[in-house]
């Protein structure tokens, strides 16, 4: 999920994704294959990235966790 969080956050930047959580641009590579093998969605694609920042909202309000997200992230 953080690796998910940052992907986005990081406008599907992978390298600066790496950057963000200090791990190798391959890890998050393979942490990013993962995810899309899970999930069936395909993260290179826009409308795929929002379905999932949207699911990550969702999931947030659940569990009433509140995030600051700003517009430039």
């Amino acid at each position: 999920m953080a690796t998910l969080r940052a992907h986005l956050a990081h406008r599907l930047d992978r390298q600066a994704t790496a950057q963000a959580l200090m791990v190798h641009t391959n890890t998050i590579s393979q942490r990013l294959r993962r995810i899309q093998t899970l999930t069936g969605m395909d993260l290179r694609d826009a409308a795929a990235a929002v379905e999932a920042r949207s699911a990550l909202m969702v999931l947030d309000v659940v569990h009433g966790i509140t995030r600051n997200v700003s517009r430039t992230e």
